[in-house]
């Protein structure tokens, strides 16, 4: 049991160092849409996307991890799933809408 310990401890400080704001950072690229050159809006919403389901397979396997290593922890961990959760949902219903004014920008660009 010992090693499952080590192994959870070292897992649990991968996601806690990766915690980020992807929904700040997605409003903070459709504000800079008229300044951004190129798809980089585009492409940060999918690194965004990418992060949280990062993250949603990182809290299953602390899950995993902390129920072999016998350590009562999770609702917490579920709790940080489902807000990991939450924020994949809240990513992938702006990704038509960001997407929508990049192709307007490009357009007006364009024209």
């Amino acid at each position: 049991m010992k090693a499952a310990r080590e192994l959870l401890i070292t897992g649990l400080k991968n996601p806690h160092a990766m915690e980020r704001q992807p929904e700040e950072m997605v409003e903070w690229q459709a504000e800079r849409m008229v300044a951004v050159a190129g798809d980089e809006v585009l492409k940060n919403t999918f690194g965004s996307n990418a992060l949280e389901h990062f993250e949603i397979t990182a809290y299953k396997s602390l899950l995993a991890m902390a129920d072999r290593a016998g350590i009562a922890m999770r609702s917490v961990l579920e709790q940080s799933l489902r807000e990991e959760e939450r924020m994949a949902r809240w990513v992938d219903r702006h990704v038509e809408s960001l997407t929508l004014q990049y192709m307007q920008k490009e357009a007006r660009a364009a024209a």
